[in-house]
């Protein structure tokens, strides 16, 4: 935690100085440089390596996430002329079970004589904070090309899952994670309003710790890894 706050430190302090560089370019050569501007964007999350795998009887860092959604907003500040700028953003993705492995759960349930309507299955959420530089290439008044590559501090949440059994309630709670990644990316910014990208986001191996707990039994506490890596393809538009 201390290094994402050091992090997001660092970062606002270069805005700031970058911006007062700006300024005084402005004052001294008269060349106006666009400001900044706010950005939104929505679409499916695709997940990779272990939180995509589906084999997590056989493999202990398997999470079996399926396609989900994502949404957020991203701030861009153009450095110069020539195209080069910094960006901050700020993302939600939500992802859950793939079919076939919530099917396999819940038939694990139902052998042992459970009722999958008792039995609440993990979600995943991705919160990942961004910060980086991008590049801007205008091929003509209607259409730009951008790119952007930048480091991540990441908060990656399961919900719990809960099974009631024979009136009692069995909670498996999981720890907040938090991991530094990568992002890079791009896409095509079209009538200078609307926004096409896709990014890779490559979050790295997040410890995972879940605790299982009920009245009639101790804590139970199991801890492991995971690689959390994911696409987006988003549609945005300008503020």
């Amino acid at each position: 935690m201390k290094k994402i706050i050091f992090l997001t430190v660092a970062i606002l302090f270069a805005f700031s100085v970058q911006a007062q560089e700006n300024q005084e370019q402005t004052n001294n050569n008269n060349v106006e440089l666009k400001k900044g501007s706010f950005s939104l964007h929505f679409g499916p999350t695709f997940p990779l390596a272990d939180f995509s795998d589906d084999d997590i009887y056989n493999s202990e860092d398997a999470l079996g996430a399926a396609v989900g959604v994502g949404a957020g907003i991203e701030y861009s500040y153009p450095l110069n002329s020539s195209g080069l700028g910094v960006f901050l953003g700020f993302d939600v993705n939500y992802n859950w079970y793939k079919s076939d492995v919530r099917d396999d759960i819940e038939e694990e349930f139902e052998y042992f004589g459970f009722d999958d309507d008792d039995l609440t299955l993990n979600r995943y959420f991705n919160i990942p904070i961004s910060a980086g530089l991008n590049y801007t290439f205008k091929a003509d008044d209607k259409l730009s090309i951008y790119g952007n590559l930048g480091l991540v501090a990441n908060f990656f949440k399961i919900t719990n899952l809960t099974a009631e059994v024979l009136d009692e309630e069995v909670v498996t709670e999981y720890d907040l994670s938090t991991k530094i990644g990568v992002k890079f990316g791009g896409g095509v910014i079209i009538n200078n309003k609307t926004i096409i990208s896709l990014n890779y986001f490559g979050l790295g191996k997040h410890k995972i710790k879940s605790t299982t707990n009920s009245t009639v039994e101790s804590d139970y506490e199991v801890d492991w890894k995971s690689k959390v890596n994911y696409l987006t393809l988003t549609v945005g538009f300008k503020l």
